[in-house]
């Protein structure tokens, strides 16, 4: 791996797209964003670590995605969604049953549905709105993540990319608002970003794979496990050597996306905390 030169000056901010999904991500995440993306991470790590993603009723596991404990921000506690779902039945049985006159007279029996599907549409949002508050990545695989970032931190080091040169840029941007910040933004923000996250996704799950498998009684004997597993992180890690050289060479697109990212005024939108946002960090 040649050395390269190690510098990130400032550019202007990119322009975000209209277009965000799924599939297509915006510049400028808002917190809502930032949070499914975690989830998101959490869950392709889950995945490439051979790991049960979602229970019968298609839940995130809760060692995958975990509700935090912060009484200042705890909504529903109280109510199970199993009593949410029977409140907003009978609900729906009022409405219809206090609309009943006005339902009978209409010949468009697929308004009655529609309504059905919108007025249940608007409790779920409202309830995933206040609920969302506080869930996070597990620290099972948020501790894979950190073990991802000081295995390739060395592979970065001479590159325009380098780890420190992020960290500088975190500081700066944290700088004007008296804040200061562990190296948990920087972890965040390299498998947030849709440049790195894919390869480092892959490597973080690998990673986990092996310690979990190697605790786990199988058909292999404990000898093949862990020779199996380390194969497969090896490989994880070549793929994203081949990535860095490739970079070095100019020849690595998304890695260059990345580096631009990270010297725009966007930058600041992908190294919030969900949790607790400081809005409006000045770049």
């Amino acid at each position: 791996m040649s050395a390269g030169k190690r510098k990130l000056a400032d550019v202007g901010a990119s322009t975000p797209t209209t277009m965000a999904g799924g599939w297509v991500h915006t510049l400028t995440p808002t917190k809502e964003q930032i949070r499914e993306l975690d989830m998101g991470v959490a869950i392709k790590i889950a995945g490439y670590a051979g790991m049960t993603v979602r229970d019968a009723r298609g839940n995130i596991m809760p060692d995958i995605w975990v509700k935090y404990n912060n009484m200042d921000q705890q909504v529903g506690q109280l109510l199970e969604t199993d009593d949410v779902r029977r409140i907003l039945l009978d609900q729906i049985r009022q409405e219809l049953a206090a609309k009943k006159d006005i339902l009978m007279e209409t010949e468009e029996k697929e308004v009655v549905c529609t309504w059905i599907i919108n007025y249940a549409k608007a409790w779920e949002d409202e309830f995933r709105k206040k609920i969302a508050v506080g869930w996070d990545i597990s620290q099972q695989i948020i501790t894979a993540m950190h073990e991802t970032v000081n295995e390739i931190r060395h592979l970065l080091d001479e590159t325009e990319l380098a780890l420190d040169l992020i960290q500088a840029r975190i500081d700066a941007v944290l700088a004007p608002h008296s804040l200061v910040t562990s190296d948990e933004a920087l972890v965040r923000f390299l498998f947030r970003n849709p440049f790195t996250s894919p390869i480092l996704t892959l490597v973080a799950g690998k990673i986990l794979q092996k310690k979990l498998v190697c605790n786990r009684v199988g058909a292999y004997s404990a000898k093949q496990q862990r020779n199996d597993v380390t194969q497969e992180t090896d490989r994880a890690i070549n793929q994203f050597i081949a990535q860095v050289d490739a970079y070095e060479a100019g020849d690595n697109l998304a890695f260059v996306r990345c580096q631009d990212l990270i010297k725009s005024a966007n930058f600041q939108y992908w190294i919030r905390d969900h949790k607790h946002v400081i809005e409006d960090l000045t770049v």
